[in-house]
């Protein structure tokens, strides 16, 4: 699940990489501007309330309704494994999979106390710690975009073992 490409993750490559070798893929995403698929997998819109500009923020509320509908996308074709990008989309996978058991990979796209975030957003970063960690010591497993991903993940609780280094 993913909500596009924003600099840290290229979903297409690794959709196409994972493609390529002989996996079938599916790419949810309730973006936008979310793109045809430029190779062997298939992406799905999951729809959304008019005025959604794509930001994971905007998505909050929607959250419920995105974990609905993956559960009934999920009903027809069980996936093996779902890869969330991002917290707002690994919030609806996690729910989903509470549903319809199926092991989930967590990705972030920085992890909380590496972010900068403007000033007016003080509040954001002690909300996004708190979700990142509840959703990393919830995943099945954890790639982590560098080391220092990874020790803040272990410094907020996710166990070792259960992440691993996957470079952008």
């Amino acid at each position: 699940m993913t909500g596009g490409s924003d600099g840290c993750y290229d979903i297409a490559s690794l959709a196409n990489a994972l493609a390529g070798r002989g996996h079938d893929v599916t790419v949810y995403t309730a973006s936008p501007t979310s793109t045809a698929p430029t190779g062997d997998y298939q992406t799905v819109r999951l729809p959304t309330e008019s005025g959604f500009d794509g930001h994971p923020e905007a998505l909050m509320p929607l959250i419920g309704d995105l974990g609905r509908q993956l559960v009934d996308e999920w009903s027809h074709r069980p996936p093996e494994v779902v890869h969330c990008h991002g917290w707002a989309y690994g919030m609806a996978s996690q729910l989903a999979a509470n549903r319809r058991p199926v092991p989930t990979v967590q990705s972030f796209h920085g992890v909380g106390t590496l972010m900068r975030l403007p000033r007016d957003e003080s509040g954001t970063l002690e909300t996004r710690i708190k979700l990142q960690t509840l959703l990393a010591k919830n995943a099945t497993s954890v790639a982590a975009a560098c080391t220092d991903d990874l020790f803040e993940l272990v410094r907020f609780g996710c166990p070792r073992s259960k992440i691993s280094v996957v470079p952008t």
